[in-house]
């Protein structure tokens, strides 16, 4: 709250007095604003000048603010709140205005440092650079192989020079990962839009059986099989829509007080494993400055792992705790002498 009450230009607050006397004291101010501080604690929850003079018009259907709810036991009865005119020229100017749209998108950024030379260059110097593609393809029983127009050169792809098309072959694992990740409503959304693709096959005689040694020596017969049917959001990572992480990935710990202890943004854990297996190398090391829940931490060690939190809430680095107790195996789980940082293997 201190922020509200010191600096803050939104929903500026006025400390209760008992609080009032401890930031004073805090930030060694003087008492010249005691009085104004005691007068408005005075007038807190008497309506101001300008509420008489407002224009009632309606009532609010429904509120989902807490603030909005009678007080009471049962803590489900709403207050309907007012719905009033403007109440000068410039708000009527600009009534049903706002500042922002509703957020709908959790962006992801891939960062890296700027490199020296090519990516391969700094993937061999360093170990860092590079995406898993592999781990992190889409799921599909298509036989991902592609016929190319372009014509086998014998001293490249090992292929006769007599006209028969070079065949890209994919992974058996799926397709590659897209840099825009859906969930079942936007998939089903694409769906509709796209509508379903139908097998089709190539004729036989148009690609003969031949090496191709550029794509590890995969052996080709036959008719080919150019895609599975279904939508266009076949091409794309879905993961289950979740407005927050179900409660068996957001862990709760007591205080000694009776307190309870829980993080107020847990991110979904499927995708934290496939963000954290698209970037970690072979052998190498997820950091989590702000370790939060400790979901990216809980990824990095279901996927093998070894990871580095940092977290400054003591409560969160005893809720990380908790979550990695609970999980499979033993962690080995190691605090620093302050409760700023910790390393799992």
């Amino acid at each position: 709250m201190a922020g509200h009450w010191t600096s803050t230009k939104s929903q500026p607050a006025v400390p209760k007095w008992e609080q009032w006397q401890t930031l004073r004291e805090l930030l060694d101010l003087p008492d010249d604003m005691d009085a104004e501080v005691w007068r408005l604690n005075g007038r807190k929850g008497t309506p101001g000048e300008n509420w008489d003079k407002r224009e009632v018009v309606g009532k609010n259907a429904w509120t989902n603010s807490a603030n909005h709810f009678v007080p009471g036991e049962d803590h489900t009865q709403r207050v309907h709140t007012d719905i009033t005119t403007p109440a000068t020229p410039e708000a009527e100017r600009w009534s049903g205005w706002g500042t922002a749209l509703k957020p709908a998108i959790e962006p992801v950024i891939v960062a890296r440092k700027p490199i020296k030379g090519t990516v391969s260059a700094n993937v061999q110097e360093h170990g860092t650079g590079a995406l898993n593609i592999d781990a992190s393809r889409v799921a599909t029983d298509e036989d991902t192989a592609r016929p190319c127009s372009g014509l086998g050169n014998p001293s490249s792809f090992n292929m006769a020079a007599s006209g028969e098309r070079r065949i890209t072959v994919g992974s058996p694992a799926g397709r590659w990962p897209a840099n825009v990740l859906l969930d079942p409503e936007a998939a089903a959304a694409m769906d509709e839009q796209s509508g379903v693709s139908t097998s089709r096959q190539y004729p036989a005689a148009s690609i003969k059986t031949k090496r191709n040694a550029m794509a590890g020596g995969a052996m080709h017969s036959g008719a080919h099989v150019h895609s599975d049917p279904g939508g266009a959001s076949r091409f794309f990572p879905v993961f289950k829509y979740q407005a927050k992480a179900p409660k068996r990935e957001r862990p709760v710990i007591e205080r000694e007080d009776g307190t309870k202890v829980q993080h107020p943004t847990v991110k979904p854990l499927a995708l934290m494993e496939w963000l954290v297996t698209l970037i970690t190398p072979p052998g190498g090391v997820v950091l989590d400055p702000f370790a939060g829940s400790g979901t990216t931490l809980q990824a990095a060690r279901d996927k093998g792992f070894r990871s580095i939190g940092i977290e400054a809430d003591a409560d969160y680095v005893a809720l990380i705790r908790e979550r990695l107790e609970q999980g499979s195996g033993e962690p080995d789980l190691r605090l620093s002498q302050q409760p700023l940082d910790m390393e799992i293997a």
